[in-house]
């Protein structure tokens, strides 16, 4: 999955990612305990400079929330996993802040 998924980064494909807790019971017969993420990637003719990413929802409407669901680019995965490129995992933008400003690169400080 790590080539797959630094393919969708590198090559700006990758346009949403949203990973979600079922304890609001989303899918009824799912136990609560289970996740799920929802992966949404563009076509080659319409890369993205940025991909919304939330981790950790819970509701539906928790991905229009600013706080919870807010973009990464390259740079960032690259920055906060320079050995994988991987997808970091934060549960609120200022999560996200706090580790640019940590790294001393934020862009919203």
């Amino acid at each position: 999955m790590k080539a797959f998924f630094q393919n969708l980064v590198d090559n700006r494909r990758l346009a949403e990612l949203l990973d979600f807790e079922n304890r609001e019971k989303v899918f009824e017969e799912v136990h609560r305990s289970f996740k799920f993420s929802i992966l949404l990637v563009t076509g080659k003719d319409a890369p993205r400079d940025e991909a919304r990413c939330g981790f950790f929802l819970h509701r539906i409407v928790d991905i229009n929330d600013p706080e919870r669901v807010f973009p990464l680019n390259a740079e960032d995965f690259a920055l906060f996993n320079p050995n994988t490129h991987t997808c970091p995992i934060f549960r609120r933008r200022r999560d996200v802040e706090l580790t640019r400003k940590s790294i001393g690169t934020c862009r919203y400080c």
